[in-house]
């Protein structure tokens, strides 16, 4: 599976940059770290937000070539918010909410 999904990565990857936007939909965390990196990235690399927090409502935008991506949010307590593997061929909103949560069982809370 994932190998079919860098083969549709990789059809677009000629095409032009697209637009990734992150919007804190948390219900109220700060997001203290933002990372996208090539789904096959062993790192997460640099934090995007370089020190800057995004409040609830709050978002961040950047350019990136279409294709195969991970993407991770790290809130004000550290917990970290993923989606991976993400197949990225056109401008898209990532709306982080708790549903995000690593371990999210659907149960009250999270966050904190």
């Amino acid at each position: 599976m994932r190998l079919a999904l860098l083969c549709v990565a990789a059809l677009f990857a000629l095409s032009g940059a697209i637009q990734l936007k992150l919007v804190n939909s948390t219900g109220g965390w700060d997001i203290h770290e933002a990372y996208v990196v090539p789904a096959a990235s062993e790192e997460w690399g640099e934090d995007l937000l370089d020190g800057s927090v995004m409040a609830q409502g709050g978002s961040f935008s950047l350019e990136l070539a279409p294709g195969l991506y991970s993407l991770k949010a790290v809130d004000e307590d550290g917990d970290d918010y993923v989606r991976s593997p993400v197949v990225i061929t056109s401008d898209l909103v990532w709306s982080i909410t708790l549903e995000d949560l690593e371990g999210y069982s659907g149960g009250g809370g999270g966050g904190g």
